[in-house]
């Protein structure tokens, strides 16, 4: 039996940002939120390790907030190792068969500090939606209810009082004559009961 030679990852050739962007099908810059343990690696088999990324804007594709981005275990197999909490600009492709995000050494996928290049000549990029469901979802659902205010405390104003209770802060001369004519009048009637005595 003679053993087969082992080959090494090779790429065809190095792609400009434009035929990158043409190629992928999803195109984003993100963070590194996790990364593949020992476990992950001894549980492939020569299958793909998955990262975690924080999407912060996109170029193309359909990008959520956060991403899975699966690479091949074995640098053989041309896979792919990220640094946790490193941000990167990320050509991906779609795996046909399962659906999931793939990128590999072959593409052109790089830490973002090393992107100025790709971020000069790809179009505007758009950011990942985080906007509030618009009145027309909410269009259906019942307003809160609000309880009502409580009724006004009514204190009576002061020409609400009763007559009876009124007491008057001060009395004019016309009030006080009739008192001063009854004194007047009771003291004469003593003057003359003591003549008369």
């Amino acid at each position: 039996m003679i053993p087969h030679a082992a080959r090494a990852c090779s790429c065809a050739q190095r792609l400009s940002p434009t035929q990158a962007l043409t190629r992928a099908d999803v195109v984003f810059e993100g963070r590194v939120t996790r990364v593949p343990t020992r476990t992950d690696f001894a549980k492939s088999f020569g299958d793909t390790v998955s990262y975690e990324f924080e999407v912060e804007r996109y170029w193309k594709g359909v990008v959520e907030s956060t991403m899975s981005l699966h690479t091949p275990s074995s640098g053989a197999a041309c896979g792919r190792r990220f640094r946790a909490g490193e941000r990167y600009l990320v050509y991906a492709q779609l795996d046909s068969q399962s659906g999931k995000l793939v990128d590999t050494i072959c593409s052109r996928t790089r830490e973002s500090r090393r992107a100025d290049e790709d971020f000069s000549r790809l179009p505007s990029e758009r950011r990942v939606s985080t906007a509030a469901p618009s009145r027309a979802e909410g269009a259906g659902r019942e307003p809160p209810f609000l309880e009502p205010p409580p009724p006004p405390l009514d204190f009576p104003a002061e020409d609400d009082v009763p007559p009876g209770c009124r007491v008057s802060a001060a009395s004019t001369s016309g009030e006080r004559a009739p008192v001063y004519t009854l004194a007047v009048l009771a003291l004469g009637l003593l003057g003359r009961r003591r003549r008369t005595t």
